[in-house]
């Protein structure tokens, strides 16, 4: 099934799983995993609170994470000084800058 953790990671290995499903909503993978009907590639922030709470075990699929090029859309109408822009920049800095880029998990 085609998809970001497919595609970056499952596809140049030659894994392919016989049955996947494609759930929207990460709650309910979290739950689907919980009841033991698959597993799933998620980003850790999205899953920390039941890792601390040890209702799931977090295991590393890469030695550095996997990053994700983020894009900011604004309107072809917002000017360079609006505030869409001057968010997408703050927001720019913010993932360059973050501890090590963990901004990108």
């Amino acid at each position: 099934m085609p998809g970001h953790a497919h595609d970056r990671l499952m596809r140049p290995a030659n894994l392919f799983p016989r049955r996947s499903m494609r759930v929207e909503l990460p709650d309910a993978i979290v739950e689907l995993v919980r009841a033991k009907v698959g597993i799933s590639i998620l980003t850790r922030w999205a899953v920390a609170q039941d890792i601390a709470d040890g209702r799931l075990v977090g295991l590393p699929i890469t030695d550095r994470g996997v990053t994700i090029a983020w894009s900011a859309v604004v309107r072809d109408a917002d000017g360079a000084g609006s505030t869409a822009h001057r968010l997408a920049a703050t927001l720019a800095r913010w993932a360059r800058d973050d501890a090590g880029g963990s901004a990108a998990e």
